[in-house]
């Protein structure tokens, strides 16, 4: 039976091992054995509606049809004869095997079709780990770079050490600002006025003091 399967589809199944299964008779999709080697990673990577997979059904179904259509003229012709029923089953018998290798042929498509489609959900499914893992990564280092900038500027409003390592000499203190020209009459007049208060008093206090040490002496004795 592999010499019934076309040049063209013998080199897409070569790679994927299915060519034996062809051979021993079973199905393609229970006994193909796993794709191996370049040439099924190049079959692999083809798309799965490719123009040989492509080209190959539309083969298959063109030669089921000219089967059928041999088929059908035959056994109409036994009707015409004696052992209708013997002509009948001698047709199916031999139309039976080239209808069943393009049915393995067909098979053998369908798990060629299947493994790529496998490959590609395995390869988008890696894609998609490797995008999250790139993301986490970029989201760790940013929030490591943030928690930096927050420590710098924590250290310099402390005046500790500064993000290259260096402690941060403390700053000079400022020097208290100065009452201006007109702050420093007003503060001048301020004190004479204290000052002339305070003399006031003063002299109301040796004046009362006077007046309470007259009265408290005696008077003259007359002669």
């Amino acid at each position: 039976m592999i010499r019934s399967v076309p040049p063209m589809l013998r080199a897409v199944l070569a790679g994927l091992g299915v060519l034996a299964a062809l051979a021993s008779g079973a199905p393609a999709m229970a006994q193909a054995p796993a794709a191996s080697g370049p040439a099924a990673k190049e079959a692999a990577s083809a798309p799965a509606d490719g123009p040989d997979l492509a080209a190959e059904r539309v083969r298959i179904r063109a030669e089921r049809d000219r089967i059928n259509a041999a088929k059908t003229q035959e056994q109409r012709a036994c009707q015409d004869r004696f052992a209708v029923n013997d002509c009948l089953n001698a047709s199916e018998r031999r139309w039976r095997a080239p209808l069943a290798d393009l049915r393995r042929q067909e098979n053998a498509i369908q798990d060629v079709e299947r493994r790529r489609r496998s490959a590609e959900q395995v390869r988008q499914s890696e894609a998609r780990a490797a995008q999250a893992q790139a993301e986490a990564a970029q989201r760790r280092e940013q929030a490591l770079q943030d928690q930096k900038d927050r420590e710098a500027r924590a250290a310099s409003k402390a005046g500790g050490p500064q993000p290259t390592g260096e402690p941060r000499e403390a700053a000079p203190p400022k020097p208290a600002p100065g009452p201006t020209p007109g702050q420093a009459a007003a503060n001048a007049s301020e004190r004479a006025r204290r000052v002339e208060q305070a003399r006031e008093r003063k002299r109301e206090a040796q004046a009362r003091a006077a007046k309470e040490e007259g009265k408290g002496k005696p008077l003259p004795v007359p002669p």
